[in-house]
């Protein structure tokens, strides 16, 4: 709700403490799920180095567990912020996704 509302202080808190408690338990769904949720708030922020990160991680586990619609979201925001860094990349890698 949070995230939607544009409180994005607040969703990175819940989301970095929904991730922590599933890299615990441990869930890769969660932790994919909420590594894509903070990937979209820096990328909301103009932080694209963390963007990537986060996206490159909640990719890297929704393709491990074949969740499909995490790797969207992590595809999406991976690419858009490697393309707005200057990055080069290989298009096939996320549209193929």
């Amino acid at each position: 709700i949070y995230f939607w509302s544009d409180e994005f202080e607040i969703a990175e808190r819940d989301a970095r403490e929904t991730h922590a408690r599933a890299k615990e338990a441990p869930n890769r769904t969660v932790t994919s799920g909420t590594s894509g949720i903070l990937a979209w708030i820096f990328l909301l922020r103009g932080d694209l180095s963390e963007a990537r990160r986060w996206a490159d991680e909640s990719l890297a586990i929704a393709e491990a567990i074949g969740n499909s619609a995490g790797m969207r979201t992590a595809a999406t925001v991976a690419l858009a912020s490697r393309l707005h860094l200057g990055e080069r990349v290989s298009l096939g890698r996320y549209i193929d996704t």
